[in-house]
């Protein structure tokens, strides 16, 4: 089984059965054996962006992505800004999560923060102890490694499919299986 760690991409298995996860590409952001894991999803954009929800004027239309079924009713972040250093979690030496909301509301209105530097999830993704070892053993996930500029960069549901396109074994077969095989 493939080691898990901070900064690992889990791309679904195109016929997962969690709905939560359908096609899903996930960066994990987080991991330790004893606590767990948390990821969040990269491919699943909402209908609202940032503007959408914010209760003052000023903030740019970026948008909104499902980062998970856990806490949806809490705004995440991850970025590459070395600006917002000081407050985030590092994934990689290139990107890093969270930090004070309000500390980058400003640079996020005047523009010092740019779209293509951080993308905003509602909810995260999160596995228990040992639950994400599970699921690999299922064959739930491929674990690959992604590049960087295309997580903040790209999204929607092409994401998966170009995702499973650059494994680097015999599983690229699986970018071409239809939504639902029952209707081939």
């Amino acid at each position: 089984m493939p080691k898990i760690e901070k900064g690992n991409i889990l791309i679904s298995e195109p016929y997962i059965t969690d709905d939560n996860f359908f096609r899903s590409v996930i960066l994990i952001a987080d991991y330790d054996e004893k606590t767990g894991a948390v990821g969040f999803m990269l491919n699943q954009a909402t209908d609202t962006t940032l503007h959408d929800i914010m209760e003052e004027e000023g903030f740019p239309t970026i948008p909104l992505f499902e980062g998970g079924p856990v806490q949806m009713d809490s705004l995440f972040f991850i970025h590459s800004s070395p600006i917002l250093d000081q407050d985030s979690l590092e994934i990689t030496d290139k990107l890093s999560w969270g930090g004070n909301f309000e500390d980058i509301a400003p640079l996020l209105k005047d523009g010092t923060i740019k779209e293509e530097e951080i993308k905003f999830f509602i909810g995260y993704s999160g596995w228990a102890p040992g639950q994400l070892e599970e699921e690999l053993q299922m064959g739930s996930w491929f674990i690959s490694d992604i590049n960087y500029n295309t997580i903040l960069e790209e999204s929607g549901e092409d994401l998966w499919k170009s995702s499973v396109e650059n494994l680097k074994s015999n599983d690229k077969i699986w970018a071409n299986a239809p939504l639902n095989p029952l209707l081939n």
